[in-house]
């Protein structure tokens, strides 16, 4: 999965680089992006250069928000978790009865888990977007994207307006962070306390979809 999200996220960079600079193409941005790739690991000012509209900040800040592995230090939506979530989506359009990934079969509860935390991580960084460009409108709605989903993910990375965020600004992405880093259904499983058993079941209803 960390190999898919490289791969996508160097030709999606390369791709938006052959369109905003004349004379270059996929070929050239491929070979030319690693330069800045490197500088921006080191000075957080110079990551317009690699996201220089808002579709690239939301390529690259969602990447790094779901590059992390289960034990190590980053923060955001794990690539195991992404990975289980993209195979229950495969699942459901194949009409398989249960998700197999790796010659095994995923258990039900880690899958709605994994679902619930890829949906809850989306509606928590589409919230803090939405919060910080209501509270700050003259900020660059690129700058406020790349924030959130940085913060999300505890990338590091700044797009140097975090001094321009008034107090309330600040606090989002403090708790963005936080949120993050625990893991944001974890962290609301904490705050609701001890599940209650139901002993009680209603009968089944349809729904209709689409």
């Amino acid at each position: 999965m960390t190999g898919i999200l490289l791969v996508s996220g160097r030709f999606s960079f390369s791709w938006r680089m052959a369109g905003l600079v004349p004379d270059r193409g996929v070929g050239n941005g491929l070979q030319q992006r690693d330069h800045p790739h490197r500088r921006v690991q080191h000075h957080r000012q110079e990551t317009s250069e690699v996201c220089p509209d808002l579709p690239a900040s939301c390529c690259f800040a969602s990447s790094c928000s779901s590059a992390g592995s289960p034990g190590g230090t980053a923060g955001g939506v794990k690539t195991t978790t992404f990975a289980v979530a993209v195979g229950e989506l495969a699942r459901l359009v194949r009409g398989h009865a249960s998700l197999h990934l790796r010659d095994c079969r995923i258990p039900r509860d880690i899958v709605e888990r994994c679902t619930a935390t890829v949906v809850m991580s989306l509606i928590w960084v589409a919230v803090s977007i939405f919060a910080l460009s209501v509270t700050h409108p003259h900020l660059d709605a690129a700058d406020v994207t790349f924030e959130c989903f940085s913060a999300f993910g505890t990338v590091g990375l700044s797009r140097g307006i975090t001094a321009d965020f008034n107090a309330f600004g600040k606090l989002v992405l403090i708790a963005s962070m936080f949120a993050g880093r625990v893991g944001l259904l974890t962290l609301v499983l904490t705050l609701a306390g001890r599940s209650r058993p139901r002993h009680y079941e209603l009968p089944e209803g349809r729904i209709p979809l689409g």
